[in-house]
């Protein structure tokens, strides 16, 4: 075989050389180094490399300015005819193509309107850039804590001891509560307390009302616009008298309903959907409300306004050890916590807070980057798919470039008219993938629990589109313009063309596709058998037909009383009280003693106050001692430690009864110790636990049990004997199997929207190697013609087709199993208790696209094979 020029000195010249030279200087100089390279390869090498050097001059060389004829309107719209008369001609590819980019395109969007929904968070306010919230990190027990509250006096001593600090304000923890005006009353859960500078900070404009007037008094209140719809009618804003009417206020608190007459200072415009802080009533601020006077409370959220041109990270770096000198003089033995500012703009995808202590509305940025991933990937395959088919068919397209290249037609003039047609290609695919997103939105809406709409109207949905399809058109049209206007004129019109050119790179294509594929199907089966595993789990106590209900509103006496009522109902099995529900428990504490304990022996123990007939209504099994008994008065200062408690404090259950425990402050003995059950979310571990039994003290809720097949029959009795007790407010209830599995909503959603572009990635992948398959069947005509003369069976033709298929997949599966590991891997890390990695899993996520791969090109080799040889044969 002879070797050819050398291929860097042949690449320079193809570089530089004019395109009307190129091909006869190349060939001229081809010719001489075959001649020369018989007697002296080395010598025939040197002499090629000198004159490719000499024609390195400026006659030779490429101009900007040269015989080109304009990229006239006319010109393009030649090119447009052009590529509308290929889709005719091959309406089977053009359908692949623009269904499959359609689909691509139509997930990109849909993806990409949802990620601009979640980036949108919070940048309404004028000033967003130069807002910060006052966090905090905390250690207990040796554990660090991220906490988003902080002192109610945090925001002015900011204010004064820092210059830097332009404004400040805080905002209340969320609350519920009735208001009635005259004989209406609206209850709301969306109450909170805030300062005179919330107003003036944040945008929530006032449809009635001043700015400066508002949170002046401590008897002020201010409503959203929807509010003062339910209370004073949808004429509202027709009454001049309205600022300064009266509104009863009735609170929710700890010992019952505290009603408060309160001043209408301001109607102000309910906040967007796109905002963290989310609120229908904001109350003046009381500084003695819940001990907030002080420096050891954490019951606000601060927030700040720094000047324009300050450096959040200086100010960072000045509150290290800030609240020393305030808190020091109250308690010196506090540890001091460390406070840093977080953006307004991160709150909504950055806010991982313990404790629960930030009450805002938030999402999480790592299921808007999967969100991204998934729909990247199925546009990509799309991509793929187009890139693949254009490569593949190009033999059909090499004549006609042999033609234009040699009546005058230039390479950048080819590669423009096939970018061209790749416009017209991905712009009647962005007009089908628009009505898809339409269809769709609806699903999205739901799995995401959005309101998203499709902006057509708007001018920078309109900008971002145009660019969008542009960026998808060189994406997908770049390669193939290359490859295909790169074809010699000499060789394709004498018929040397290799049809196996790019061969290699569409395997690649077709490799990554299902790699991608595989990767996406794996982790639409992973998550989904870790949600079962989590729904399916034994919790420790038994969920089902458990409801919590809310009695923060009663006093202590009337929700005593509303219990026993409970207790007698036949179609209840049973009520207790509770000081809060079983879904995620966060009232820990480090104040507490246990016999042996030594001095620098510390952690955190959740702790609830119940009462004895706990254990029976939730189903909790005691694994050593006795259940408190409200017959013996010393129950009140006994406890109940759970299994992690008992192993923490270093004794086995049996060892746990009779121990000294001293609860804040309160001495007694450890009565009982119960299996552990999850009172957080499984992406935590059970953890020390201590039930109290003091019934002097408030409890928050009452947990029922109805009995079997009487649910609703549960739920009127309750809502009954509520209102036997509190005839205005209505009875506040929730199922703990339902609130257990909202838990996981984040996952949920991630679960379907995988699932869903799975199938989708898996349609689009088909859908190419449908074509690819098409296309092979069509090149290979001849050969199986001959085949079946020669006696092959109709199996044995589909095989042969359907075998370098198949060796492609088989690669993708091999390829994704340990990408898909690492990555579910890490998913799963975020669980405690989570199900096993095996190879099971990878081998079902790789047979589902793999047996649709097959169906899909075994099928068309099939189709093939069926056909009359002497067809085939004549057809060559």
């Amino acid at each position: 075989m002879k070797a050819g020029p050398p291929k860097k000195a042949l690449q320079f010249l193809r570089w530089f050389c004019r395109e009307d030279y190129i091909e006869e200087i190349e060939g001229d100089l081809t010719e001489l180094f075959n001649k020369q390279y018989t007697s002296s390869p080395r010598l025939a090498q040197s002499v090629f490399v000198g004159r490719v050097v000499n024609y390195f001059r400026p006659e030779f060389l490429k101009s900007l300015k040269n015989s080109r004829q304009p990229n006239s309107y006319s010109m393009y719209q030649s090119y447009i005819k052009i590529g509308w008369r290929n889709l005719l001609k091959s309406k089977g590819y053009s359908l692949i193509n623009i269904s499959g980019l359609a689909i691509g395109l139509a997930c990109a969007l849909a993806i990409g309107l949802f990620i601009q929904d979640e980036y949108s968070y919070d940048r309404f306010h004028r000033n967003a850039r130069d807002i910060y919230r006052v966090v905090q990190q905390q250690v207990q027990a040796g554990e660090l804590y991220h906490v988003a509250s902080s002192p109610g006096l945090m925001g002015e001593a900011l204010k004064a001891d820092f210059p830097e600090v332009l404004k400040s304000c805080f905002l209340g923890y969320k609350r519920s509560g009735v208001l009635q005006q005259g004989t209406i009353t609206v209850e709301s859960s969306a109450i909170t307390m805030a300062d005179p500078g919330f107003l003036k900070m944040f945008d929530f404009p006032l449809v009635m009302g001043s700015p400066d007037k508002v949170f002046t008094e401590p008897n002020q209140i201010v409503i959203t616009d929807r509010m003062a719809a339910n209370l004073f009618g949808r004429d509202w804003m027709a009454d001049s008298q309205l600022l300064g009417k009266t509104i009863i206020y009735n609170r929710k608190g700890g010992e019952g309903t505290r009603m408060d007459e309160l001043i209408l200072a301001g109607v102000v415009k309910e906040p967007p959907v796109n905002s963290h802080i989310q609120f229908e009533v904001v109350l003046t601020y009381d500084p003695k409300a819940d001990n907030n006077d002080n420096w050891l409370s954490n019951n606000y959220l601060t927030y700040i306004q720094l000047n324009h041109n300050v450096n959040p990270a200086d100010l960072n770096r000045k509150l290290d050890g800030y609240i020393d000198k305030y808190r020091s003089a109250a308690n010196g033995n506090f540890t001091s916590p460390v406070f840093y500012l977080q953006p307004l703009t991160d709150i909504y995808l950055h806010s991982d807070f313990d404790f629960q202590t930030d009450w805002t509305k938030t999402s999480n940025i790592v299921y808007v980057r999967v969100f991204f991933a998934v729909g990247m990937i199925v546009l990509l395959i799309a991509v793929f798919n187009f890139i693949n088919l254009s490569t593949a068919r190009a033999i059909r397209r090499a004549k006609e470039v042999g033609i234009r290249k040699t009546i005058g037609a230039y390479r950048s003039q080819l590669m423009t008219q096939f970018l061209a047609e790749s416009f017209l290609i991905t712009g009647i695919s962005v007009v089908l993938a628009l009505v898809l997103v339409n269809i769709g939105l609806p699903f999205l809406n739901s799995v995401a629990s959005k309101s998203l709409t499709l902006p057509i109207t708007e001018l920078p949905f309109a900008m971002a589109l145009l660019l969008f399809m542009v960026i998808v058109s060189l994406m997908a049209g770049f390669y193939p313009s290359v490859y295909l206007s790169g074809f010699q004129p000499t060789k394709v019109l004498k018929g040397v063309f290799d049809i196996r050119s790019g061969r290699r790179f569409r395997q690649i294509l077709v490799v990554t596709q299902f790699t991608f594929t595989v990767i996406l199907v794996a982790g639409s089966i992973i998550i989904s058998k870790q949600l079962s595993f989590l729904r399916d789990k034994d919790l420790g106590f038994d969920k089902s037909q458990l409801l919590y209900v809310q009695t923060d509103n009663l006093s202590k006496e009337r929700a005593q009383l509303l219990k026993s009522d409970l207790q007698k109902q036949s179609a209840i099995m049973g009520a207790a009280s509770t000081s809060n529900s079983l879904i995620d428990v966060i009232n820990s504490t480090v104040g507490f003693e246990w016999e042996g304990k030594l001095p620098e022996d510390k952690f955190l123990i959740t702790r609830l106050n119940v009462d004895p007939w706990y254990l029976s209504t939730t189903g909790m099994k005691l694994i050593s001692g006795r259940n408190f008994n409200p017959e013996m008065p010393t129950d009140t200062t006994a406890y109940i430690i759970n299994e992690s408690a008992a192993r923490r404090m270093g004794w086995t259950p049996v060892e746990a009864l009779e121990k000294s425990f001293t609860l804040h402050g309160v001495k007694g003995l450890i009565i009982g110790v119960v299996g552990d059950f999850h009172f957080r979310p499984m992406t935590a571990a059970i953890e020390p636990l201590v039930f109290s039994y003091m019934p002097s003290r408030y409890y928050s809720g009452i947990m029922v049990k109805a009995g079997p097949n009487r649910v609703k029959e549960s739920i009127t009795l309750i809502e009954e004997l509520y209102k036997k007790y509190d005839p205005v407010i209505s009875a506040h209830f929730n199922f703990v199997d339902q609130k257990l599995e909202n838990q996981y909503q984040s996952e949920q959603r991630t679960g379907k929207v995988v699932f869903f572009f799975s199938l989708l990635a898996i349609f689009v992948a088909c859908l190419g190697l449908y074509g690819l398959a098409t296309f092979n069947a069509e090149r290979r005509t001849k050969e199986i013609g001959v085949r079946k003369v020669m006696g092959a069976s109709v199996i044995n033709v589909g095989a042969l087709l359907s075998r370098d298929f198949i060796y492609l997949i088989l690669l993708s599966i091999i390829i994704a199993s340990p990408v898909g590991y690492l990555l579910m891997r890490n998913w799963l890390e975020g669980f405690v208790y989570r199900i096993e990695l095996d190879w099971r899993l990878f081998l079902a996520a790789g047979s589902l696209p793999l047996v649709a791969a097959i169906l899909t090109v075994f099928h068309q080799a099939v189709a093939a094979a069926r056909m009359d040889p002497v067809k085939a044969l004549r057809s060559e």
